[in-house]
């Protein structure tokens, strides 16, 4: 996957999903931020800090087991001249089974830069059952 597009953060989130589907290290390599703020968290796991770290964790992944395949659903995008913020749905399916795993839901930040829009953070978590709501604040904490 050379010469990525990355000039929409909807793109540099597609991008993202296609190297991971594919296994590919080089493609992942130019979605990421090169900050040393960028941080990624994968379901039940630690926060791993550091685009070399990042990048080590994905290859173990692509080299221990059987291809992920992806199908994302949208919950949410927000777009600023600098960050965007997409909250999505993952629904993974993974070697040749048809079933998807429990779903996951993710939070992908991305950062504007000179050459496109960049992963900052990618944190993916067991979704609770049910679908996203809007849930009053005025006066809550948490």
């Amino acid at each position: 996957m050379t010469g990525i597009k990355l000039d929409h953060p909807e793109a540099a989130e597609q991008a993202f999903y296609q190297a991971f589907a594919d296994a590919d290290a080089a493609a992942m390599r130019q979605i990421w931020d090169e900050g040393a703020d960028v941080m990624c968290a994968h379901p039940m796991g630690a926060a791993i800090r550091g685009v070399e770290p990042i990048l080590h964790g994905f290859a173990q992944i692509f080299s221990a087991g059987p291809r992920l395949r992806f199908a994302i659903e949208r919950v949410s995008l927000s777009i600023s001249a600098e960050l965007a913020v997409s909250v999505v749905y993952e629904h993974i399916h993974s070697g040749t089974t048809a079933k998807a795993h429990p779903r996951i839901l993710a939070t992908n930040v991305f950062r504007r830069r000179a050459d496109g829009w960049h992963l900052l953070l990618h944190h993916a978590a067991p979704a609770v059952l049910g679908d996203a709501v809007e849930v009053p604040t005025q006066g809550m904490l948490h």
